[in-house]
Formats: C-alpha cells, structure tokens, sequence
C-alpha cells in the first residue's frame, strides 16, 4: 500500500513535519486560485492570499474609474443630445 504525503503546492513542504523556514509544524489549507485547488502551508497560504487580495483590490479601483468615465460620457452625450434638440 502507498502512503500518499500532502505537499505545498508552492514550497514543498511536507504535512507534520517542521518546516525549514519557520521551524513550525506544517498544516496545509486548500487555495482556489483560476478555478483550480491548491494545497499550501501557513505562509504560502498568507503569502498568496495577500497576493490575490492586492490584485483584486486594484480590479475594483479600475472598474470604479471605467465605471465613472462611462457615467462622465453618458452625461456629456444627454447633454449634447439635449441642447441639439432643443435648438432645432
């Protein structure tokens, strides 16, 4: 019979065992990064979470803005539309 040993995706590490870096006991939790699972240690955990939540939060600002300059044309054009057809 095999055993299978849970590895982090990202370092390595190996579930129970001390890891290297830190010198703590490993316990993986799983990652959902682009529709796919990942497994990875408290500190990869950390790391990429940190990394989607910046990534995400710059997605937000730029759909704010995008969301602002479409309501800044959409003004402009009401207004154009307005003044056109009462001066005719």
């Amino acid at each position: 019979m095999e055993v299978i040993t849970r590895k982090c995706s990202y370092c390595g590490s190996v579930e129970g065992k001390i890891r290297p870096i830190g010198n703590y006991v490993v316990k993986l939790k799983a990652l959902h990064m682009d529709g796919k699972s990942y497994l990875a240690c408290q500190s990869c955990y950390l790391n990429k979470k940190t990394e989607m939540n910046k990534t995400n939060e710059k997605d937000i600002a730029l759909k704010k803005k995008l969301i602002e300059r479409l309501k800044n044309i959409f003004v402009f054009t009401t207004t154009i539309l307005y003044i056109v057809e009462f001066s005719v």
